[in-house]
C-alpha cells in the first residue's frame, strides 16, 4: 500500500468517525416533536414552586435558539426572577429538556415550528402556572429560501382567580409586509375569541415603519395597551408586550446579552378598573 493510499484511507475513516459522531449526537439529543410530524406541542415539567401572591413578573426573550450556550444560564437566572417567560427561536432536544427542567421551577409548552436534524425549533412558554388550552397557531406564510413557518403559542394560566391569556408570537421575517401582516391578523382574529386578560409578547420583526404601523393598529383596536421599557434605547424594536385586563408597575430591558436579543421583563398585577 502506497503512502497516497494510506492517507486516502486515513481521512476516510476521519470522516466516517466524524459522521458517526454527529449521527450519535443526532440520535442521542433528538426532539420527539421531529419523532412525530403530526405532534406540535410537548409539555415538560419542572419542580413547581408556589405562584406568587403581589406581583406578576413577566419576561419575553428571543434566545436565538441558545446558540450561546451560555444563554442557557441566562434562561435560569431569567426563570428565578420570573413567574412567566416566553422564549422565541427556541430549541427542544433531550438535552435543553433536560437542562431546563432541572434549572427552573416551571411548567413549559414548547411550540413546534420545523424541525431541523432531529431537533425542533419554536417558541416556548414556561410559567409557575398550570397550562391549559394550549394551541399552536402557524402561520399560513413561510419564510422563503428554508420555507418554513412561524408560530404563536397559546396557552390559558390562572392567576388570582383570574384566567389570563397567554400569547407568544415568532412574527415572520424575510418575506413581504403582506406575509407579516396575514400573520399578524390570524393572531389578532383568535384574540378577538377571547374574553378577559390578554398578554401577546414575543419577537414580532417589526424592523420596518409599515410592520410596526401594522401592528399597533391591530393590538390597538383589541384594547391592547403597549408596554415600552423605561430604559429602551434599542435603535430597532423587533421585541414587544402587549396586555389587555393587566397594568404594569414597571418594564424593563434586561442585560443579559448572550443572545442577539435583550429580555423584556414587565412587572404586572391585574387592572382591577377593566374587570
Amino acid at each position: 500500500m502506497t503512502k497516497s493510499h494510506i492517507l486516502t484511507l486515513a481521512f476516510s475513516l476521519i470522516v466516517l468517525s466524524s459522521t458517526a459522531s454527529a449521527q450519535g449526537s443526532r440520535i442521542q439529543y433528538k426532539s420527539v416533536l421531529c419523532d412525530q410530524p403530526e405532534k406540535l406541542i410537548l409539555e415538560f415539567n419542572g419542580p413547581f414552586r408556589s405562584p406568587p401572591k403581589d406581583n406578576l413578573i413577566l419576561t419575553t426573550w428571543n434566545v436565538k435558539k441558545f446558540e450561546n450556550k451560555a444563554a442557557l444560564k441566562d434562561f435560569e437566572k431569567i426563570s428565578i426572577d420570573s413567574d412567566i417567560v416566553l422564549v422565541q427561536e427556541g430549541l427542544h432536544d433531550t438535552e435543553i429538556e433536560k437542562i431546563l427542567t432541572e434549572t427552573s421551577d416551571k411548567q413549559f409548552n414548547f411550540f413546534k415550528s420545523f424541525c431541523t436534524n432531529s431537533q425542533a425549533t419554536g417558541v416556548l412558554a414556561a410559567t409557575r402556572f398550570t397550562q391549559t388550552a394550549t394551541q399552536n397557531l402557524v402561520s399560513k406564510d413561510k419564510e422563503p429560501i428554508t420555507n418554513t413557518p412561524k408560530v404563536t403559542g397559546y396557552s390559558l394560566i390562572e392567576y388570582k382567580g383570574q384566567k389570563i391569556h397567554l400569547l407568544n408570537t415568532h412574527g415572520l421575517n424575510f418575506n413581504t409586509g403582506g406575509a407579516f401582516e396575514r400573520q399578524m391578523n390570524q393572531v389578532a382574529e383568535f384574540i378577538k375569541t377571547l374574553q378577559g386578560p390578554v398578554i401577546w409578547a414575543g419577537d414580532f420583526n417589526t424592523w420596518s415603519g409599515g410592520r410596526t404601523e401594522h401592528l399597533m393598529k391591530k393590538t390597538k383596536e383589541l384594547g391592547l395597551m403597549h408596554l415600552v421599557p423605561t430604559n429602551d434605547n434599542r435603535s430597532l424594536k423587533l421585541d414587544h408586550i402587549f396586555v389587555r385586563g393587566l397594568k404594569a408597575s414597571q418594564v424593563l430591558l434586561r442585560q443579559e446579552n448572550t443572545s442577539d436579543h435583550l429580555p423584556i421583563e414587565a412587572v404586572l398585577n391585574l387592572d382591577t378598573v377593566q374587570q
